[in-house]
């Protein structure tokens, strides 16, 4: 980024995007999408993978977050209350995407995984599919047990056996 694009508001030109796995394919689109439209504005990003580690994500924050002219949390389980707050106490716009709880001041996006589910799956069983495989990130994530609950409940609505077996728990890597 050139020193002209910068506009003179901006600290460092930066947007951090904390989140859990690169190769997410439902956070992808807005992966692309945010580096599109932060590039037209000037803006350069900055995408830290948030581990389970507490520690190294606390360290992420010190490091990068601060230092950011906003934050993006993306995918369920990348924020923490205290560093919303926290950000939001020195300035710093924030938005959340799949956040559960909320803080006064911050941004959330929230996606209806149960209806999306549902919806994607009713609309196979229309198509005439009888046998569908539910593939999902790790059950532990409240946005997998959403979209497993609209593939069940389509499922049945249809009068299909939901099989437990051919429901498919991944983790990421």
């Amino acid at each position: 980024m050139t020193p002209s694009r910068r506009s003179k508001t901006k600290a460092n030109g930066m947007i951090v995007v904390f989140l859990r796995d690169m190769t997410d394919p439902f956070f992808m689109p807005m992966v692309t999408t945010i580096e599109q439209i932060a590039d037209a504005k000037g803006y350069g990003v900055v995408f830290v993978r948030k581990c389970n580690s507490t520690n190294q994500h606390i360290d992420h924050m010190e490091l990068i977050g601060n230092k950011a002219d906003g934050v993006i949390f993306l995918g369920d389980g990348t924020s923490r209350l205290y560093e919303i707050e926290l950000l939001l106490a020195v300035g710093k716009p924030v938005v959340v995407v799949q956040g559960k709880k909320q803080v006064e001041g911050a941004t959330y996006l929230k996606v209806d995984n149960e209806k999306a589910s549902y919806d994607a799956v009713n609309n196979l069983i229309k198509s005439g599919h009888k046998r569908i495989v539910h593939i999902t990130a790790p059950m532990y994530l409240n946005e997998s047990l959403e979209r497993a609950r609209g593939y069940e409940r389509a499922v049945k609505k249809h009068g299909l056996e939901y099989q437990y077996k051919i429901h498919i728990d991944m983790e990421y890597d």
